[in-house]
């Protein structure tokens, strides 16, 4: 599941079971919501995992494990775009490394996942090859 309000976050930690994990993801980390969320999550036992580009940060500081990425200021871009392509990037590749343990279940997820809306397409090729 994903959240992006912190109320929403803390109403699911209802349906917790063993072994889940709070993945929070902070530029900053500094965040009163980010760090509140994992100390509920925490309490009641779930590890967390902070993505964040400030290794001493709040949240960095109350996390299980942390994740860091590096995107600074840029003339050219915007730090906030550069902390999202940087933190895009690091859950795709977690999501990679998940898939590649078990290839199976990953390829049968996603022709379920294909097969549930592969009728919303209005051409009959839904994925173009040239």
């Amino acid at each position: 599941m994903g959240w992006t309000d912190a109320h929403t976050a803390l109403t699911s930690m209802a349906t917790l079971g063993d072994g889940d994990l709070l993945i929070a993801i902070s530029h900053s980390g500094t965040t009163r919501d980010i760090v509140d969320v994992m100390q509920a999550f925490q309490a009641k036992g779930t590890q967390t995992v902070i993505i964040t580009n400030n290794p001493r940060s709040s949240a960095a500081g109350k996390a299980d494990m942390k994740l860091l990425t590096t995107a600074g200021e840029s003339p050219f871009r915007s730090g906030a775009t550069a902390s999202r392509i940087a933190q895009l990037t690091l859950v795709d590749c977690l999501c990679i490394a998940l898939a590649q343990r078990d290839m199976a279940r990953t390829k049968t997820a996603l022709d379920q996942s294909l097969a549930a809306v592969g009728g919303r397409y209005l051409d009959t090729d839904p994925l173009p090859t040239g």
